[in-house]
């Protein structure tokens, strides 16, 4: 539990603020006291995207120049620096001046912020990251992704701090819940119309920029409403209820299937027999299997792992572009499989979980030899659809 907080003025201040659109940077409107005045030094943001958020940051004292007249928006931050940012926001929304003593002899640069954000920061991710930044294999010289300055950033925020201003409850390719509460508030927009994080894309100088200066300045947090993309419809063209398949006399509908069918498809470069049949063995294999076995073997998930599973998969409604009913198909396949196992391992310490996978094998084995494709799916433009995925971020969205 995060214990500090901006002050009440503050607050109700971003809280009004973060009703209105972007308007230009006024220092009176930011939560952090402005000390030094940015007069277009960096010679290269000229007339760029990033400007005005590099302006704020600057100005704010939480970002620096590669050089005294030039920033390299299109640089990337190593972990230590988001530290020692994260570190200097920590502090300045503390109230303290962001200065930091140099390191002690023997000590990397970054040691100092990296110790503060110990000290005065209880989140357990950024504790996390924090013990991975020296040790035996060092972090600390690695680019940064996206999805990690988005965490260190929630750790250090107030509570308070992101009123949410845009109707979102998932981000397409990723089920992340500070990713999905920077999206709410206006911080992260995304990378293209579907509102696409791309979380272990190396995190640029410009993108640092353009979140801090949203959080520092409310008035520049975004409002929009991201594309939407559904699976079946958009990518197959096929409603997400209609059955695609019947293994064991048991209709598949397009919702449970279609991540398996599109995934072979890419695998297969569009080519659709070898894709269907790829898909249909993955999906016996892999999805399928477990509930027939649990159902011989008298295994069944209890109320609160079912409501668990249930909580989770309404999380993720419309992530990949599947709805709920997928991920909970998905996630009740996971949690019955570690009940399987733990079932086998009882019966025989010894031979459990061999024997586990055996019976698993021959149910998957069954349940190939039953599989038939329905008339839609045979019917289906498979190579169009393929053409169709790939004119979207579906093939970076899986991939991450």
């Amino acid at each position: 539990m995060k214990k500090h907080r901006l002050p009440a003025l503050l607050l109700a201040l971003a809280l009004t603020a973060a009703l209105m659109p972007p308007v230009p940077v006024d220092a009176a409107e930011l939560l952090l006291p402005v000390r030094q005045e940015y007069s277009g030094q960096f010679r290269d943001l000229t007339g760029s995207w990033c400007e005005d958020a590099v302006s704020v940051c600057y100005e704010t004292g939480l970002l620096a120049g590669r050089t005294p007249d030039r920033f390299d928006a299109s640089g990337t931050l190593t972990c230590a620096q988001i530290t020692a940012v994260s570190a200097r926001l920590l502090a300045l929304l503390n109230g303290e001046d962001g200065s930091f003593p140099a390191p002690a002899a023997g000590e990397a640069w970054y040691q100092p912020y990296a110790a503060y954000l110990a000290a005065n920061c209880q989140d357990g991710t950024v504790r996390s990251f924090l013990s991975h930044l020296g040790g035996a294999d060092p972090q600390s010289g690695r680019p940064c992704v996206r999805r990690n300055f988005v965490a260190l950033l929630s750790g250090v925020l107030p509570e308070d701090a992101l009123a949410a201003m845009n109707d979102i409850s998932v981000v397409i390719d990723s089920a992340d819940t500070d990713v999905v509460r920077f999206y709410r508030a206006g911080i992260l927009s995304g990378t293209d119309a579907y509102g696409t994080f791309r979380g272990e894309n190396p995190l640029t100088r410009g993108a640092a920029a353009a979140m801090l200066a949203r959080i520092v300045d409310p008035r520049q947090r975004l409002r929009f409403t991201p594309r939407s993309f559904d699976l079946c419809r958009d990518g197959l063209g096929v409603e997400p209820d209609a059955a695609l398949l019947a293994v064991n006399g048991e209709e598949v509908p397009a919702e449970l299937f279609a991540q398996r069918l599109c995934q072979s498809l890419l695998q297969w470069n569009g080519n659709a027999e070898k894709a269907a049949a790829d898909a249909i063995r993955l999906w016996c294999k892999y999805d399928a299997p477990f509930r027939v076995l649990a159902a011989e073997t008298g295994v069944a998930l209890s109320d609160g792992e079912r409501s668990a599973v249930a909580a989770e998969a309404q999380a993720r409604d419309g992530l990949l572009g599947s709805g709920a009913a997928y991920w909970r198909y998905s996630l009740e396949s996971v949690s019955l499989n570690l009940a399987l196992v733990r079932h086998y391992t009882e019966l025989d310490w010894k031979q459990g979980e061999y024997n586990y996978h055996q019976e698993l094998e021959a149910r998957a084995a069954a349940l190939e030899q039953s599989a038939a494709q329905t008339e839609l799916l045979r019917g289906l433009d498979l190579r169009a659809a393929y053409s169709r995925l790939k004119q979207t971020p579906y093939p970076v969205w899986v991939v991450e």
